[in-house]
């Protein structure tokens, strides 16, 4: 069986079990006790299967248990708020906070790093990006791309 992982409003992580066209939720143990539970975002670490969830006040967070146990990762992190997270093949993952800009890590969040070159607002609230391998920020003041995961 698969499972899906849904953040609902007032935050709480559930587990979706598909079975027969019916969906059952059940709460998992994460990451209540952070921000209140409250996760404005996740994402999948494609090669690995890491599950990452960004929260408002509390950084991030991941799991590689479906939603089992969580850790708290905010090493380098320099704003908790995380408003966008985003997965890409194979290790990195990019985070956008509220205040602080974009952070990225390749280590499954043992370290995250500023990549903020040629943002002109730090208030990331979207990211994502495409099959050619171009990042993209969603921004107050607009949308911008990167080719080098936003280090030049």
């Amino acid at each position: 069986m698969r499972s899906l992982f849904l953040a609902l409003t007032f935050l709480v992580i559930l587990t979706s079990t598909r079975g027969n066209a019916q969906i059952t939720w059940q709460q998992t143990n994460g990451p209540l006790g952070v921000a209140n539970g409250n996760v404005a975002c996740m994402t999948l670490e494609p090669q690995y299967w890491y599950l990452y969830a960004g929260t408002q006040g509390g950084g991030i967070l991941t799991t590689i248990d479906s939603g089992i146990s969580w850790q708290t990762i905010n090493n380098g992190l320099t704003d908790l708020n995380v408003q966008s997270i985003v997965g890409m093949y194979p290790t990195t993952v990019l985070a956008g906070t509220h205040s602080a800009g974009i952070f990225r890590t390749s280590d499954h969040g043992a370290t995250w790093i500023q990549c903020n070159s040629g943002l002109n607002n730090l208030n990331v609230a979207a990211l994502a990006y495409d099959q050619l391998n171009n990042e993209f920020a969603g921004t107050a003041n607009g949308l911008f791309k990167s080719t080098d995961l936003g280090i030049h």
